[in-house]
């Protein structure tokens, strides 16, 4: 029921499809990266979060127990990295290989310094 929606699928059991980007965090600022996803009807996928090429977050299951409205949003907080250039990359991993798909409705960071929040 959304408009604009990413759709990504692993390309096989072992290996997920990868979303990435290099972003600078700004020092002394609560960092979070915001994240919108839901799944096929049929299927559950994992979403995981690398900073640097490390796992630092747990793997979120992305199904319709995790998404009763539809849709979930997952915030991972980027703020031990602050001040540092790091390589981020979501990853859309198999479970099971049973209607895997990824869909992204918004991938968002954040940045807060007093009181406010500022898109960085």
């Amino acid at each position: 029921g959304r408009s604009n929606v990413l759709v990504t699928h692993p390309k096989d059991t072992e290996t997920p499809c990868v979303l990435s980007t290099t972003v600078d965090l700004p020092a002394g600022k609560r960092t979070v990266l915001t994240v919108t996803v839901s799944h096929h009807q049929r299927g559950d996928w994992l979403l995981s979060l690398k900073v640097d090429g490390q796992q630092k977050h747990a793997a979120k299951t992305i199904s319709s127990a995790t998404c009763p409205e539809g849709w979930q949003t997952v915030e991972f907080d980027l703020s031990d990295w602050a001040g540092k250039t790091v390589r981020l990359a979501l990853l859309n991993q198999a479970t099971g290989w049973n209607f895997e798909a990824g869909y992204w409705s918004e991938i968002e960071i954040e940045s807060e310094a007093d009181g406010r929040k500022a898109l960085n």
